[in-house]
């Protein structure tokens, strides 16, 4: 008898109702004492610890401070690249190191593997110099971009409100303008710290920011007063039992575009949700736990949009870059 050498893939890691329970909690509020967290889910302090360590260890949650675009410099862009098929890693890998990249995913495109990123561009840069620079590669075919004018609903951990009940999205809409960030004083080596490990303890954070426990506490409290940044968890859609992962581009009558946009937002399968520009002019990340469900998503709610005209599809392969960014200026 030969023996089994199928290789038995590690199945990933799904949360129960505690470690939902935990992001939830963190979701409202980053930083509250695993004590806190313990006492609202009824069970030991000792619980929540093992189970956020075991959340960041096999699932790869992260609790990141991320600094908020600046809406009167920044524009949100959504690429779309085909490129050959042997220079998609590659290709991937540079456009993740780059701190104006976020949200990078290949998938299946009516042509082939293509990518989408989310791009952060200055207003005042004169033309889009990362197309122009993909548009010189060789082996990029095409590259098309769209400019995200409005924002129904953002954040891919938006996903668990919308589950677990009626708490705000993950991100927000309707901070104060932020201020810009100097990684050489000590408020921005604070948010430097905090956009590695958004609970790093007060002990952590004095130490990077050359402040005492209490002023880097009190510090920390009035940049997130200001809107200098917003925490975000992050995680893979996965960990929820959300298999299915699609990007979604549809054109809908303009005069319904709005109304169509704010639909779209409540749906709990969406994670993102914006009207663009270009030849669709509406553009949204799904979820759902298998391919079934999200065929009856394409078909029934999304169907029902109004004003609906039409809809392209294409199955994510692989996450590269999730919402952890850099956005500094």
């Amino acid at each position: 008898m030969q023996p089994d050498r199928t290789v038995k893939r590690p199945q990933p890691y799904v949360a129960d109702h505690v470690d939902r329970g935990i992001l939830r909690l963190l979701q409202t509020d980053a930083r509250r004492p695993f004590s806190s967290m313990a006492a609202e889910l009824g069970v030991s302090d000792q619980t929540v610890a093992r189970r956020y360590q075991r959340l960041r260890d096999r699932a790869g949650v992260r609790v990141v401070a991320l600094t908020e675009p600046n809406p009167t410099r920044h524009e949100l862009w959504l690429l779309r690249i085909r490129s050959a098929a042997n220079n998609v890693d590659s290709l991937m890998s540079n456009l993740a190191v780059r701190t104006d990249t976020a949200w990078i995913s290949t998938v299946a495109g009516p042509q082939g593997v293509e990518s989408t990123t989310m791009v952060f561009r200055e207003r005042t840069e004169t033309g889009f110099a990362l197309v122009r620079e993909l548009s010189a590669q060789h082996s990029v075919a095409s590259v098309s971009a769209q400019l995200c004018m409005s924002v129904f609903f953002g954040g891919p951990d938006s996903l668990l409100t919308k589950d677990d009940g009626p708490l705000e999205a993950g991100h927000p809409t309707n901070l104060p303008k932020p201020r810009a960030r100097n990684d050489h004083d000590p408020d921005g080596r604070l948010l430097q710290a905090l956009s590695i490990d958004g609970r790093a303890s007060l002990k952590q954070l004095s130490r990077a920011s050359g402040l005492s426990e209490d002023t880097a506490q009190s510090r920390v409290h009035a940049l997130a007063a200001e809107g200098a940044f917003y925490f975000d968890v992050d995680f893979d859609p996965t960990l929820l039992g959300y298999t299915s992962t699609f990007a979604i581009w549809a054109t809908v009558a303009p005069a319904q575009l709005s109304h169509a946009g704010i639909a779209l937002a409540r749906h709990r399968e969406v994670s993102f949700a914006a009207a663009t520009t270009g030849n669709t002019n509406l553009y949204a990340v799904a979820h759902c736990v298998d391919d079934h469900a999200m065929y009856r998503y394409i078909t029934g709610d999304l169907a029902r949009l109004p004003g609906i005209q039409h809809v392209e599809t294409a199955p994510h392969l692989r996450s590269i870059k999730r919402a952890r960014r850099d956005l500094t200026s």
